[in-house]
This record gives structure tokens, sequence and C-alpha cells, in this order.
């Protein structure tokens, strides 16, 4: 997921640097018994925020869904990036 937003915002002329916010909204895992893998969340976050390669990290929210409208998947992210002033 975190790669497909990396290449939707470069098409943009933007990166991660330039994000603000993520609204992030999890289906609950089976294996978790029903409750979104938040731990897992957080694990992949920093990879990409936050990071030494990149320090910015945006406002975010994790928001627990019953289901979302592509079937089957687990995940959605919502970006929002500001472009910077040139």
């Amino acid at each position: 997921m975190l790669a497909k937003l990396k290449t939707a915002l470069a098409v943009e002329g933007l990166t991660f640097a330039d994000v603000t916010t993520a609204r992030v909204f999890l289906v609950g895992d089976p294996k978790l018994r029903g409750r979104m893998d938040f731990a897992g969340f957080n694990d992949a976050f920093p990879t990409e925020f936050g990071s030494p390669e990149q320090p910015n990290r945006p406002s975010r929210a994790v928001i627990q869904v019953v289901a979302l409208p592509a079937p089957g998947a687990p995940v959605e992210v919502d970006l929002i990036a500001a472009r910077p002033h040139r």
C-alpha cells in the first residue's frame, strides 16, 4: 500500500515528506479476534514517516471499520499532501 501511495505522490511531484495528514481505515483481523492490527500498522508506518531518511511525520488517525468498498481489502489510506511554495 505504501509503495502505491509513494508512486501516486511522485506522479504529482510530491513525496511522503509533503504529506500533512494520514487517515487509515483498517478492517478487523480474524486472527486478532476481530480487532484491527494496530501494532502491525505502527510497525509499518515509521518505515516511511519519521525515519532518518524522511523525518517528517503527518498527523494521523487510525480507524477500525467493518468493511471497505473494495471487496476483501484490509486497509484504506487517505493522505493529504501540501505542495511546497516555489
